[in-house]
Parts: structure tokens; sequence; C-alpha cells
């Protein structure tokens, strides 16, 4: 076999004695120059649905000829075996254009807002995109369209997902009830489960071809990178990705390593930038690294076709009921006379550094402890008595300011008994229960679903014994329970976060720390939230919000803040009102809450009040009415940026426009289904015939008991919950209405994940039965079936053919007739009468309804001699239409040809910049070490542009068409 030739994707090739076929091939070295990798899953009963990799170099690799094909007859009843064939490839056929074919028949009330993403990254040639669009926006569903669309055409088949530790579950869940997609959770516990599985040095990556795991959990175990070096993706999603922005940091080397064994690369943040174009490059070039020359200088024409960032206030019109208006309550709480006291002796507390060589007035500590006393009194006396154990070491250890420390110390300990004397009539916590009682909370499991979030760690432990005794509840295994990421292993954070979306839960109030504010739904039952304390930045608070305010949250949320107010009003109070006016100003007209201080960060704006409330500013000046310039230096604005490309952007299309319903000859996937299983089933040809399954017309619903072949090779990689107990169904639901009845009815009782699936294409059951139906034919057979509507001597061969680009991306994929009449009789010379396209076809032979299969006597072998002329002719019509797409190909690959020749320019011109002012410093003379850090750097821009433009050129030359000779219609009997 020559190394040179490529195989069509959906070509059918032997190996070994089996048929198999053609998922994908890739040129590779091979033992004597080019050769290719070629992945395919096995037809024939050996190896039905054994997936492998051939390289042709070392394996005799035949591609069947379409010329070859035997014409046989179909006699099963209304051609149900053809039907089902058909259905088969046309299911499997990819889509070649940028429109959503799938996605938006999930689980989901599809918006036409959620299709821009999918229909973004489809029209560009790689599909590299970050979705930044705002806290509670859905964006898990805008991944599942898009990976949806990706399975469709052939480029999903390995997907990894990388998330924080606490979205692991739910990002798995999610993907599945709503998608089907099955990811294998690779949490702590999952690895276990992994290393119990296979060899202990074998890669996981390579054994499971969809999984979901914490990013944390790969920057921390080197085994991890080292398999990702060896692993190859078709789609990475990072989810949270400003966690993997900063460069230099483990996590951003991870997501580069990511980024570069991947095709597909989807990065997902509703903060998506730190206010630092740097930060914000270091994202772009992980999606594409031609795109920015100089971190410091690029411009929206450079990013635009890379995210899309939309707000609530963008989409609420179209939206819906899909979000509620929220309502914000301020429970203002006067301090009592002990609290005033305490606050009065914190505001005015003078302390100084531990530092020995520098030393000086502290301003900082204070504001931690009056932040800390806002909190509660408890977190206050924490933070007291930590400082008096560094002073106690200070002054064992000879300090030199000795003095002065034990001022502070005999300070911290008279402030330590007025903050002690708050605790027996802490207010707050008073108003708290209150307002929990208010609403109907008593601890019971008719009690509503509450949140109460708290900066401090030791706030919520009080508050969870507090609340515990004063509803007369147990404090551990009750209905109140903390969320602290650093004391709960990412399995109970998944649990914890799990059992608060049940509704038969018994966790009824979540105590959670800020680590609960990203990315988390707990807007299941929930609408009542509560901030315990403010947190002094607009992005936590707005971060917050978002965990009930969110899209489909189907009642109000109320959103209640617990402020401390008292006689003489100190900045700590004014810069707490402040934010929260301002937080109402973002939803109602911003958007971004990052703007307003022109941070971008939730730390540092944390820290800038902070240190400016200890310079004395006041909260109009630390909180202004106007955002800050961000490029005041002179740098780049990238919040206009941003904006331009915001206003830029396509918007979103009807959803008419934006999605396509595929040629089906079944008028439903439940008819589909129940059709495929009864054939399965009957059909020894498929070697399953221990096949069991139930349908109930009147849910459209399937009942299959999963026979042997499923269980050996599709359900270890399925998440566990989402196989059914041993001896009990699959339950299949048509209806996506019912599926979501269903989702809502496990969030009802203790079953988190629902007992029932979408019954679509891409649910692994129904992927299976696809493999099954592709071998109902035998090797290189193609049914002749009577069509009594098209005449005497007449016939159409109908074809279904594929071109793929180099690099095995389908770029042009179409069904169609060839027509033919012959003279006289089928022994004589047949003349082809040129092609027709398949939905005419359909309506042309009867073969878009049922079609009456009489057991007519066909002319097989004059049909036979006649299949070489129509292939040929088949081919020179899929040639054709290939050149008449030649110029819109071409078109695509011109742009990013372009974008790399810019970057190739701005590249060179920085670098002989960099070499000008080294020569400057040094006399004319370039440093050895620079100079040959200058030579690889150049090296490495010849190396990137060389790549690219070859893999450019490969877009557009294909290998050698697939043409496959699917049936024949004849009229003549």
């Amino acid at each position: 076999m020559s190394a040179a030739r490529s195989y069509a994707p959906g070509s059918r090739v032997r190996v070994r004695g089996e048929e198999w076929v053609v998922e994908k091939s890739m040129p590779v070295r091979g033992k004597a120059g080019l050769a290719h990798a070629v992945h395919v899953q096995g037809l024939t009963e050996l190896v039905r649905h054994h997936k492998a990799i051939f390289v042709d170099d070392i394996d005799r690799i035949e591609p069947l000829a379409p010329e070859d094909t035997q014409l046989v007859l179909d006699d099963s009843a209304a051609y149900r075996k053809t039907r089902l064939f058909f259905e088969t490839l046309l299911r499997r056929t990819p889509p070649t254009d940028d429109k959503v074919h799938l996605g938006h028949r999930a689980a989901m009330d599809p918006m036409a807002y959620q299709m821009v993403p999918a229909r973004n990254a489809l029209s560009e040639l790689r599909q590299r995109i970050l979705i930044a669009d705002g806290v509670g926006l859905g964006k898990t569903i805008e991944i599942g369209i898009l990976l949806s669309e990706l399975i469709k055409r052939g480029r999903g088949r390995r997907i990894l997902v990388v998330a924080i530790r606490s979205m692991l579950a739910q990002l798995q869940q999610e993907l599945w009830v709503r998608f089907a997609l099955p990811l294998v959770r690779l949490d702590s516990e999952g690895i276990r489960r992994v290393h119990a599985k296979i060899p202990s040095n074998k890669n996981p990556f390579s054994h499971f071809d969809r999984a979901i795991l914490s990013v944390d959990t790969l920057k921390n175990d080197g085994r991890y990178r080292a398999w990702l070096e060896q692993t190859r993706w078709d789609a990475i999603v990072v989810d949270e990705c400003h966690n993997v922005a900063n460069r230099g940091s483990q996590r951003e080397a991870l997501a580069r390593l990511l980024a570069a064994t991947t095709d597909t690369l989807v990065l997902t943040s509703a903060t998506p930038h730190n206010g630092r174009p740097e930060s914000f490059a270091n994202l772009m070039r992980m999606l594409d690294p031609s795109a920015i020359a100089d971190e410091k200088d690029f411009s929206h024409e450079d990013v635009e076709h890379l995210f899309v960032r939309r707000f609530k206030k963008d989409v609420e019109a179209e939206a819906g009921a899909s979000f509620t208006e929220r309502e914000i309550h301020r429970a203002e709480v006067q301090a009592s006379p002990e609290e005033e006291r305490a606050l009065a002796a914190l505001r005015s507390l003078t302390l100084h550094t531990l530092g020995k060589s520098r030393h000086g007035v502290d301003r900082l500590f204070p504001w931690t402890l009056v932040k800390a006393f806002l909190s509660s009194p408890h977190a206050c006396l924490e933070s007291i008595d930590e400082r008096l154990k560094r002073l106690d070491a200070a002054l064992k250890d000879e300090h030199p300011h000795a003095e002065v420390l034990r001022e502070d110390a005999e300070s911290l300990r008279e402030l330590r008994g007025l903050v002690e004397a708050c605790l027996a009539g802490f207010t707050k916590l008073g108003r708290l229960i209150e307002e929990l009682r208010a609403i109907g909370f008593d601890g019971s499991p008719a009690s509503p679903r509450v949140l109460v979030f708290s900066e401090r760690i030791r706030t919520l432990d009080m508050l969870r014994a507090k609340l515990a005794r004063a509803f007369g509840v147990p404090e551990e295994d009750g209905p109140i329970a903390t969320f602290d990421a650093s004391n709960l292993s990412d399995v109970e954070q998944g649990q914890l976060i799990e059992s608060f979306g049940k509704k038969d839960s018994r966790l009824r109030l979540l105590l959670a720390s800020d680590a609960a504010s990203e990315g988390v739904n707990l807007h299941y039952f929930c609408h009542h939230l509560f901030h315990f304390d403010v947190p002094w930045s607009l992005i936590r608070i707005e971060q917050r919000m978002g965990r009930i305010d969110r899209y489909g949250q189907t009642e109000t949320p109320h959103l209640t803040y617990l402020l401390t107010t008292t006689e003489e009003q100190g900045a700590d109070q004014l810069i707490v009102r402040r934010l929260v006016e301002k937080e109402e100003q973002v939803h109602q007209n911003l958007g971004d809450a990052g703007v307003v201080l022109g941070l971008y960060d939730p730390q540092l704006e944390e820290d800038t009040l902070t240190e400016g409330a200890a310079e004395g500013k006041d909260a109009t000046q630390l909180i202004p009415d106007a955002p800050p310039p961000v490029n005041a230096d002179g740098g780049i604005d990238l919040l206009a940026l941003l904006a331009q490309v915001q206003a830029a952007g396509p918007g979103a299309e009807p959803l008419p426009e934006a999605t396509t319903r595929d040629i089906s000859l079944f008028p439903s996937d439940y008819a589909f289904a129940k059709t495929a299983l009864a054939a399965v089933q009957d059909d020894p040809v498929t070697g399953e015939g221990a096949l069991q399954w139930e349908a109930d017309d009147a849910h459209q619903l399937v009942r299959v008991y999963a026979p042997e072949g499923f269980t050996r090779w599709r359900e270890p990689f399925l998440p566990d919950e989402a196989v059914p107990a041993r001896g009990q169904p699959y339950r299949l639901v048509a209806d996506r209405a019912i599926v979501m009845e269903q989702i809502q009815a496990a969030r009802d009782n203790e079953g988190a994940w629902p007992g029932y699936h979408l019954l679509w294409e891409q649910h692994p059951l129904m992927e299976w039965l696809l493999d099954c139906l592709a071998a109902v034919y035998a090797r290189h057979e193609a049914p002749v079936l009577h069509a009594p509507r098209l005449g005497a001597q007449r016939s159409v061969f109908l074809f279904t053919s594929l071109i793929s680009n180099e690099s095995s991306q389908p770029v042009l994929a179409k069904w169609f007739g060839v027509q033919m009449r012959t003279e006289g009789n089928y022994e004589g010379t047949a003349t082809l009468e040129g092609t027709v396209e398949l939905q005419e076809l359909l309506a042309l032979t009867g073969f878009d309804r049922e079609l009456v299969n009489a057991g007519a006597k066909l002319p097989l072998e004059d049909l036979q001699r006649h299949v070489p002329a129509a292939v040929q002719h088949a081919r020179a019509h899929i040639d054709e239409a290939y050149q008449a797409i030649l110029g819109r190909l071409r078109r695509d690959v011109r742009k990013p040809a372009r974008r790399l020749d810019a970057w190739k320019r701005k590249s060179e011109a920085l670098l002989d910049a960099k070499e000008q002012r080294l020569r400057a410093r040094n006399d004319g003379q370039i440093p050895k070490l620079h100079e040959g850090r200058l030579k690889e750097q150049r090296r490495h821009v010849e190396r990137f542009v060389a790549d690219q433009s070859q893999w450019q050129k490969t877009l557009v030359r294909h290998g050698e068409p697939f043409v496959r000779l699917v049936a024949v219609f004849t009229g003549e009997d």
C-alpha cells in the first residue's frame, strides 16, 4: 500500500481480514517517509464496536472501491432494512456548514443567544473560542451545544473538560442529563477507581475518550502532566479560565500545554480579564498563538474572532421567563451599646508592624479587624488572638521595638474584652434568625432552601452552631451545612452541592464561604440569599448573587444584605453602603462589575479598598461615580476594546436561521428507535439477538435492557450515576419536555440524576444502535429497491459522498442520485441523465413514505453491469461540486493567512526593535546571551509561520473523495 494515499472519513477499508469504517486519517512520519494513521471502527462481527488505529506502512489497508459494490435484494417488509441503513448513514453524515444541526434539540428550552458561540466557532477553521458571558447566563448549555455539534461533525470523539474542584460533579451531570454527553469524572474517588481498573503505568487519558477533572489535580500531579503531553484530544474545555490566565503560574503552564494538544479549545469565564491587557492577551494566545504579537499593543480586530460576551441585560428580552426579576432587601441592624463601643475602639486602634528592620504604624491590620468584626465578633476575636500570638513570639525573640509592641499587646487585650462583650448579644445574628423565621424557615423538611454567605470561616462555624441551637436541629447531619473548600475534598464538595439541589434533601440551609461564589449552580429550589457580611469587592458580590439569580431560576430571587449600623457612621459602613448601591447599578446598566473600580480582580478590589480606607479616603473617592480610565498609562483601553468587539459582533439570529434539521426517513427519533431496536433484535447479522426492549407510545419512551455488547464496550465509559441498577433498563425519552420534567423530578427526591435519558442520536445507547445498523448489509453490498413511480427503463443509483481536506476535516458532504435510462432493456446501452438531489429523489421514488415491498423480480445482473458507469458519473459530480465551493474554501483560509502574515510582520518588528535597544545599550554590540535568545526567537517565528502555513494549505487540498453506492431504485419489474 502506498504511504502517500489518504483514506476518506466514512469509507470502508479491509485490515487484517476484517472490515472497518474510517473515522479520520492523519499524516504521520512512517518508516519510509509519509504514512497515514487511520482511525477506524469495526464493522464485521469479530471487531464490531471496537476502535483501532492502523498505520498504512505497517498494516495493509485496502479501501473498498465503490465500483466493486455488489447489488442485493432487500426482502424486508416496506424495505425496513434499507430504510434503517439509509437513516444510519444520514445521521452519520457530517455537516459542513456553520449552522446548529443538533445542539438546539437537547433537553432545554433553546434560545437564539445560546446558539451564537457555536455559530461563531463553527464559522472558523478551528473551533477556538472564549465564552465570556456574564454570571448566570448558562455557559454550560452553550458548551453542550458546541460539543454536540462537534460530535455530529466527527470532531468530538475525544473530549476533556477541566474545571475547578467544586464544579466537577455539576458540569458532569449537566452535560449528561441535557446532552447525553458521558464524561468520566476523575476526582480523587474517580482516580482511585481508575487505578483499580487499569494498570498503574497505563495512561488513563488514552483509556478514556471523554473525561472531566480538576485543574488542581492536573497541576499537582506530575504523572498527569506527563500523560497529557502524550495525549491528543479533539476538544478541550477549560471552565473558569481566569484561573489559568496569569503568566508564570502552574495553572497557566498547564493550560498552555492543553491548548497545544487539541484542535478545539473552549474557554469560559464571566470575568475573563483582570484589567491587565497582558492577562487577556495570554488567554487569546492560548486560543490562537498568531492573534497577538505584542501583548501591550493589540486591537479589537486581532481578537474579535475569538470570543463572545453578553450580559443579562443584553438577553433579558429574549430569555423571558428563563430569568426572573430579583428583589433586593437591606436588613439594617442597629448596633448594641457593646457593639458601638467595640467598633469605636476598632476604628481608632493604632498598631505597629512586626518587622525588625523596618518598623512603623500598621495601618492595614486594624481595618482587617474592623472587617472581621463586621462579619462577627467571633471572627474578630480569632484575628485578635492570632495577632497576640505573633506579638508574644516577637517579644520572646527580643524584638528591638519591644516597648511599642507591648503597648500593642495591651491595646489588643483591652479591645479583646470589648469584642468579647458583644458575643452574648450579637445583634446581626438575632436579625438573621428573625429574617429566617419571617420567610418560614424552621429547620423542618418543609423549610424554604436558604443560602447564607460569609467571608470568614469562623463566622460560618459560629452560625452553624448558633442556628442549629436556635431552631432545635442537630448541628451535624442536620438541615444546616457549611461549604468551605479548605476542609472539604472535591468529592465532598460535589456531594454537598448535589444535596442542596435536591428537593427532598434534609439540607435546607447552606452556609457558604466565597469558594461557593464561583460557577456553582445553587438556584434549584433556592431563591433566598443572605449576605451575612459584605465583601469589599463588587465582583465577589456579583458572583454571590449569580448563584441563585441566574438562567433557569423559576422564582423571584430575594437577595438580602445584613448591614450593621452605628450612631456614628464609620468609613467601613459608608464603603459597604456604596458597594451595595453600585452593585445595583451594575445589574441595571453596566453588566460588568469589574468596570466600576477598573481592577477586574476580586482580591485586588478587596485590597485596594482596604488600603484606601487605611489612607483615610472616603467612600466616593474609593468607589467613584464614573469608572476610572483603564488606559491611564497610555496603554490599551481593554474595556473599550471588549465593548467594541461586543457591539460589532454578530447578534443572535432567530432560531430558524441559526439552526437546521437534517433529512430523515422517520417522523421522530422515537419512531426511528423503535424500528431500529426491532431490527437489531430480529436480525442475526448484528449478532445482538439477546437485546430486550419495551416501548411506551404514550410517553415516547423506550426501555432497553443493555445487551452484552453495550455493557462490555460502552458502559465502562459512562458516569456511574447514569448506569441503571443491575437488571434495570435504560429509559430513553424522545420528548425533551418530559426529560426536563424528569430532571426536575430527580431533584425532588434522593436520586440526583434522572433515571430517564434523552433519546437522541448522541446517547451512547443510540450510538451503539447505529453501529449495529451500519453492518446490516454484508461487506460492500447495496440494496436494489423497486420504485414503480420511476417508470419502466428508469433507475436511480443513490450515492453518498464526502470530501475531506488533508487534515481530515469534511469540507463537502453530499447525497445525490445518478439517473439512468435504458434503451429497450437493461441489456442494451444505458443513458445517464444527470443527477438528482436527495430530497427530490425521495419524493420521486416514494421512499419519503412507506414504499411497498411486493417482492418484485428485479434485474440485478443488468443493473450490476452499469455500476462502474454510475460510479464514474458520481465521481465527476462530486469533483464538480467541490470546484464550486473551492473559492469559498480559499476565502476561508485567506482570513487566518492574513492574520498570520500580520503577526509575522509585527513579531519581526518587535525583535528588530529589541535588537536595536540592545545595540544602543552595548556600543553597537549584542551580548552573546541575548544574541542566542534573539536567534532562537526568530527561528521560533519562522517555524511557527511555516507550520501554520503548511496546515492552512491542508485545509484546501483534499485527499481522495469518498464515494459510496448506497442503493439502487429501479422502476423495472
